[in-house]
């Protein structure tokens, strides 16, 4: 529909009024789905396995990733101990919402930890290049199919 043929005059601009006011208070808002990762995910929840991480390993392998699940949410820190290879480093919170992103980070970093901006309860450790890969955006909203 055309607002501009409407057959009455003036209520173009009145349809106008309407819809602005309806998407200011979101009830227009269009809503996106949650982003499927479609990787293999090791998943690490408790205190030893989290401490462990990808240390000591040679690699990780294609469409593989880390899944660091915490028992509350916090500005969960990581570091790269005994790392052998860079990493994208994916803070979410507990709506699995992006909350940080740190890309390539290398394993001469040690012994700095990295923390996310804002309180996280997952973080999704994937071969360096791969948040870019699957186009991973700060604000993103992701299923796991592992939880």
């Amino acid at each position: 529909m055309r607002i501009s043929n409407l057959p009455i005059p003036g209520i173009s601009l009145m349809l106008l009024g309407v819809f602005s006011m309806l998407a200011g208070f979101g009830f227009l808002a269009t809503t996106t789905q949650p982003l499927q990762l479609d990787l293999n995910f090791e998943v690490v929840d408790t205190p030893a396995t989290r401490q462990i991480g990808l240390s000591n390993r040679d690699s990780l392998g294609n469409d593989q990733a880390m899944l660091f699940v915490f028992d509350e949410d916090d500005k969960h820190g990581i570091w790269m101990k005994d790392m052998r290879f860079s990493l994208d480093i994916v803070w979410l919170d507990s709506d699995r919402e992006i909350v940080t992103i740190r890309e390539n980070v290398s394993p001469s970093t040690f012994p700095e930890a990295f923390r996310p901006d804002k309180d996280s309860r997952y973080v999704i450790e994937l071969n360096a290049g791969d948040a870019q890969k699957h186009d991973l955006e700060v604000g993103d909203q992701l299923t796991l199919p592992v939880l």
